[in-house]
């Protein structure tokens, strides 16, 4: 994943969760989410798997086509959450592994420039 688009991709997935768990459908959710976030390189891989899950397309596989946006794990948890029909939680725990990642990356800079 690109830096500083795991911040971004977070606040998606949060959203992401909320549209999910008021009953929204998929494509709905993908649609709104496209319309709306601010990050161009994101709107557009959030724009085609839209459009590719509009097809038909399984979503977990549209999102491993954007591999420097989506990385496995935020799309194995998604897959999980697919399967398990519980894609609301799963999208809540991939915006927190990408917060504490980005924290993370945060505290190895910090702590680097101490050395």
């Amino acid at each position: 994943m690109l830096a500083g688009r795991s911040s971004h991709l977070a606040i998606v997935a949060r959203q992401f969760a909320s549209m999910v768990s008021s009953g929204l459908q998929l494509v709905a959710v993908l649609d709104n989410l496209a319309r709306e976030t601010p990050n161009r390189k994101l709107r557009a891989a959030v724009q085609e798997v839209a459009r590719r899950v509009t097809s038909g397309a399984d979503f977990s596989e549209s999102l491993e086509a954007f591999p420097r946006v989506f990385d496995g794990v935020f799309v194995g948890l998604v897959r999980s959450g697919m399967e398990s029909g519980r894609l609301a939680a799963a999208l809540t725990h991939a915006a927190d592994y990408l917060e504490r990642s980005q924290q993370d990356r945060k505290s190895t800079r910090l702590n680097s420039s101490h050395i």
